[in-house]
């Protein structure tokens, strides 16, 4: 499960609505956006695949798909054994320096938009 043990629920008083509940704790959070930049990253593999950018190879996934082909589009090695946070932000750093981008630090959030939007993925 991805609840953890800090995990507490209140429930705030809403101007606009009766009662919302809001989760709170240290965890949850990044949990949640991992599972967010999954998704989004498989939507990304499917989207390159439909452009016949990639073919899927039996056993990987489009969410390893689209990992790939990014990092070889970019002419960089992918870190190996690292987390999807680490990752995300070795290949965002890489790219803002390959390119001299103006961009004083990419996120890992930022950086799986910026591609959602160059491919038009939804």
């Amino acid at each position: 499960m991805f609840f953890q043990a800090t995990t507490q629920v209140f429930l705030e008083q809403d101007d606009n609505l009766s009662n919302q509940a809001t989760l709170y704790d240290f965890g949850w959070r990044s949990i949640m956006n991992e599972q967010n930049r999954l998704e989004k990253l498989r939507n990304l593999g499917v989207r390159l695949h439909e452009l016949q950018l990639v073919q899927p190879m039996p056993g990987k996934s489009y969410t390893s798909v689209a990992l790939n082909y990014l990092f070889s589009r970019h002419e960089l090695t992918r870190p190996c054994g690292q987390p999807l946070d680490v990752t995300l932000r070795s290949l965002a750093e890489a790219i803002v320096q390959k390119h001299k981008l103006q961009f004083s630090r990419f996120d890992t959030d930022s950086i799986i938009d910026y591609f959602c939007r160059l491919y038009r993925v939804h």
